[in-house]
């Protein structure tokens, strides 16, 4: 801030005292600092965006085809890896960035067993310059891995600059809260591409979401062009509280839930202040994981539609959360923030549904993670199972239909 303060009263100064030639020379400087409408972006193509590459992994001795995840997107697994020039993450400054080397990391796994639970997160550092980087780490015995990566940094202007309270890229967040997204250490705050924040609650740490399913559903909507982030207990994002949920009992004490305790969907709004910050709380998304919803006809989730909150039965009863490898956990999840965006089951997809119809021949719950068993008839007929609801909801992808994804409403979601 003291470099920046220097560098606006040197402005000044010469301003008042230039000739006009040299006036001429200044003002251009100031124009491309001047950010009219005070949201932290300048009005002209002077912000900045930093794009993450990196460019070679090099390994002592070859453990055969590894797995890469960056910033919780899945950018090659076993041995495919992305394409040349693909941007594996990025950050966003405005006017704070001028006279200043602001500083980031990248979250990244790299990992050989296909298991990104038990998976290390390492940080990889730099700086919003045109850069290349080398960082080392040793992975014991004689084995030893290098990667080279570097950073290109491209500009942008305000895409209203006049008006902070604008919302250029309709995603429900304002110009100026893109602006204090950026500011973190994260991918948000891009003005020009829709953020969603989910922050992720639960009632036992047992019901809590995997990593597989955070890094599937983030790797889904990053490929639609959502910057999605789901905030989990490994998420340092400022402002956010993830994890255990508490309730609280008569004499106001805060007590943490039986294992086996439901949650509703209106349970759910006197949660959020201690999980998520005032500023934060227009826009984000609270999930909780839970045993169940206790609630009738709900057996699997339920939340806001349109809106911010929702609840997820974790685990597919006693098979666990990705029962046969089949992904349960994340469709469901990606299911009820589907009804947060304002989408309707397949079947209910017509003039009706909140963000309009869609095709005939996309109504069909096998194709959409939008389907439901009770689409079905539910999973069971009477005592005996549903096979067709049953299979239908383990063979559904994790995946919107063609135009669900079109029909996204996601500020909507605001305030909601």
């Amino acid at each position: 801030m003291k470099t920046r303060t220097i560098l606006y009263a040197g402005l000044l100064f010469h301003i008042l005292a230039c000739n006009q030639e040299g006036c001429q020379k200044w003002q251009q400087v100031a124009d491309q600092i001047k950010d009219s409408d005070a949201d932290g972006w300048m009005d002209e193509a002077t912000n900045q965006k930093v794009d993450f590459f990196i460019d070679a992994i090099d390994f002592a001795i070859d453990p055969g085809p590894i797995s890469l995840i960056v910033d919780d997107q899945m950018v090659a697994l076993n041995g495919n890896v992305p394409p040349a020039n693909f941007a594996l993450t990025s950050r966003f400054a405005g006017q704070w960035h001028v006279g200043n080397l602001l500083d980031y990391s990248a979250r990244v796994k790299f990992f050989t067993n296909g298991d990104t639970e038990t998976a290390t997160v390492r940080q990889f550092p730099f700086n919003n310059r045109d850069s290349s980087y080398q960082i080392t780490f040793n992975l014991g015995g004689n084995n030893s891995v290098a990667f080279l990566y570097r950073t290109a940094v491209s500009n942008f202007a305000d895409p209203s600059p006049a008006d902070a309270y604008a919302d250029a890229d309709d995603d429900g967040v304002t110009d100026l809260e893109e602006a204090a997204l950026a500011r973190g250490n994260f991918r948000l705050g891009d003005p020009y591409r829709k953020d969603i924040v989910v922050c992720i609650g639960y009632t036992s740490p047992k019901w809590a979401l995997t990593k597989k399913t955070i890094e599937r559903i983030t790797t889904v909507f990053l490929g639609r062009n959502f910057n999605m982030l789901l905030a989990d207990e490994a998420s340092d994002m400022p402002g956010l509280t993830p994890g255990q949920i508490v309730f609280e009992a008569a004499g106001g004490n805060l007590v943490i839930p039986a294992e086996n305790r439901g949650v509703r969907l209106n349970d759910v709004p006197p949660l959020r202040p201690r999980h998520i910050a005032a500023a934060l709380d227009s826009f984000t998304h609270m999930l909780v994981a839970a045993d169940n919803t206790d609630t009738p006809g709900a057996d699997f989730g339920i939340a806001n539609r349109p809106g911010l909150n929702s609840v997820i039965r974790s685990h597919f009863f006693l098979l666990g959360p990705d029962p046969f490898g089949l992904e349960y956990q994340a469709k469901d999840a990606m299911h009820e923030l589907g009804h947060n965006f304002g989408l309707c089951h397949p079947n209910q997809s017509d003039d009706n549904c909140p963000t309009g119809a869609i095709p005939v021949a996309e109504r069909n719950g096998v194709a959409s993670c939008m389907g439901s068993p009770a689409d079905d008839g539910g999973l069971f007929n009477g005592i005996f199972p549903n096979v067709t609801a049953i299979t239908n909801a383990f063979g559904r992808p994790l995946d919107y239909s063609p135009t669900q994804w079109i029909n996204i409403d996601v500020a909507s979601s605001r305030n909601n």
